[in-house]
């Protein structure tokens, strides 16, 4: 007799958490939240922050968020946070964050933010993306990518960029995710989770590198991509603004950025092929995490990475929770 898979179980809240703890951060498009979670996965009941934010948004389609100034929005989560956590504080073992999907900054050669962070939801690169799919073979760019030529994604944004501020792409040293510049201004350095660079549309799932097609066809330089890590990849060590105001958090090792759809994959417990995980946030999505060499996903559907070793598939709406705030 079969039986159907159960989703894995993980442990939800604790009272009497078991040390050392996990620092996590959370960056939504419209919230930034910080959590605790201690040694077994359980959440910590009494350490929860969360600051609320508005996207700017125009009838031309913008959908973006100044760069430093989400930043400093989670900082001040993670301030909040750490006076919550009182004495377990001096127990950290690790920050872990996981950010939205698709966003795109432009830094110069001090690392600074030429550009807002622009999202996924903004729609300025639909032309751009109409103009790459008469130009490439978006089925051979799909199977590579595991992403279409989609206003969403990095090649449509930098073509935008390009026609329609040449100036600004020009400066660009180089093209990062938040999630990076995040690690940047609060350690120095980032590495780019391969999570986060597959869902850029950039990155060629199977090699597991930077695009050369698209590198070429953008005018994009492999140096003016992020380095690749995977989430083993840890920095240690804040900038010195950020070690004055959490020295609890200066030698403590900080992750790579996740997206939050393989975040809410994995954490929900539909962690293999038998389960699939269904989230409505800001957009609404159905996915399942699978080997990536075992699945090549029909046009309409999307492939990324969790890890090295895992990929997620699945589709998405664009209007999820945001409903609620057209109503």
């Amino acid at each position: 007799m079969n039986q159907q898979a159960q989703p894995t179980q993980l442990p939800s809240q604790t009272n009497d958490p078991k040390p050392p703890y996990i620092l996590s951060l959370d960056v939504g498009t419209s919230s930034t939240r910080t959590l605790l979670f201690d040694s077994l996965g359980a959440t910590v009941t009494r350490v929860h922050a969360q600051r609320q934010y508005q996207l700017t948004t125009s009838v031309e389609g913008e959908v973006s968020v100044d760069a430093d100034a989400l930043v400093d929005l989670v900082g001040q989560t993670i301030s909040d946070a750490l006076r919550a956590c009182g004495p377990m504080a001096q127990q950290l073992g690790a920050v872990a964050i996981d950010t939205f999907w698709h966003s795109l900054v432009g830094v110069d050669e001090s690392n600074q933010a030429i550009t807002p962070v622009i999202t996924w939801e903004d729609t300025r690169p639909y032309n751009a993306s109409m103009e790459l799919k008469k130009q490439l073979n978006e089925e051979e760019i799909h199977k590579r990518t595991g992403a279409s030529l989609h206003a969403s994604y990095w090649p449509a944004k930098l073509r935008w960029l390009a026609t329609e501020q040449p100036d600004t792409f020009k400066r660009a040293t180089q093209w990062i995710s938040f999630g990076e510049y995040l690690h940047r201004r609060f350690l120095g350095k980032s590495v780019c989770s391969l999570s986060m660079a597959s869902a850029t549309g950039m990155f060629d799932t199977r090699k597991q590198q930077w695009d050369e097609e698209l590198m070429h066809v953008l005018d994009v330089r492999p140096e003016q991509l992020p380095q690749l890590g995977d989430i083993r990849d840890s920095i240690t060590g804040l900038s010195s603004q950020y070690a004055s105001a959490w020295p609890v958090l200066r030698n403590v090792p900080w992750y790579p950025a996740i997206g939050d759809g393989a975040a809410a994959g994995v954490g929900s417990g539909c962690a293999n092929l038998d389960n699939w995980s269904l989230t409505i946030g800001t957009s609404s999505a159905i996915r399942v995490v699978m080997p990536p060499d075992k699945a090549t996903p029909p046009m309409g559907l999307w492939l990324y990475l969790v890890d090295a070793k895992r990929g997620i598939m699945g589709g998405a709406l664009s209007e999820g929770g945001n409903v609620l705030n057209w109503l």
